[in-house]
């Protein structure tokens, strides 16, 4: 809720910066993010049910709950659904997307801040200096035990905070885009540099990210979809 209203607000101020009509833009935005909550929680429930061939039962992963979403399976619906109503409300998309950019990242951002304060979206176990050892009852402390029982007698294996590594990666592609707008570049440019620069991004944090049952599906897919999607932005 917190990252909808911070992508949301920061959406809607951009979109005034850049002179776009406020009211058209503030629709085009809602609609987005009703469709990136639809998207995200599609391809979730979709990578759960091909990886284990039955639908998923645990409620904290339902359609009305936190957890339990694929960032961009919501980014690739949102964008398509928003894209859409811009045109038909005559709003320019492209300066749309690079005021939406900035936001979104921003919402990112608090999303992986809280992904960090829960402990999912966590990382696999390394014997690096910058590896953190999860907390007992946290899902990285549940993941060990499943995989291997002897792990509940001892100390959780220290594992890559990637929630802190996208929340590193969210700031840094947010200011590109920030930095081509302040400096006027050609409409979309902001949008494409940060959609590209958080892709590639992604793609290198993908191999030290752990996931579950319905997540390797998802890894396979991201194998294959990030870099075509930095070839399209």
């Amino acid at each position: 809720v917190v990252a909808a209203g911070v992508a949301f607000a920061g959406g809607l101020f951009v979109s005034h910066q850049l002179r776009l009509p406020l009211i058209k833009s503030g629709i085009c935005l809602v609609i987005g993010a009703l469709a990136v909550w639809t998207g995200a929680k599609l391809w979730y429930q979709l990578a759960w049910w091909v990886s284990s061939g039955q639908p998923i039962s645990n409620p904290d992963f339902g359609w009305f709950s936190a957890g339990g979403g694929s960032l961009y399976g919501g980014l690739i619906l949102g964008i398509l659904i928003a894209g859409t109503v811009a045109r038909m409300l005559r709003v320019d998309m492209a300066r749309l997307a690079d005021a939406s950019s900035v936001s979104f990242l921003l919402g990112v951002a608090v999303v992986r801040l809280g992904c960090w304060q829960v402990g999912c979206c966590f990382g696999v176990p390394t014997e690096l200096p910058w590896g953190v050892k999860p907390d007992i009852g946290q899902p990285a402390w549940f993941f060990q035990i499943a995989s291997n029982p002897f792990n509940a007698v001892q100390a959780p294996h220290r594992i890559h905070p990637t929630q802190l590594y996208e929340l590193g990666a969210a700031l840094f592609t947010g200011m590109v885009a920030s930095v081509s707008l302040i400096r006027k570049l050609p409409a979309g440019v902001a949008a494409s540099l940060a959609g590209a620069s958080f892709t590639i991004a992604r793609w290198l944090i993908l191999p030290f990210r752990q996931y579950d049952l319905g997540g390797e599906f998802e890894r396979s897919t991201y194998q294959v979809l990030y870099p075509l999607l930095i070839l399209v932005f």
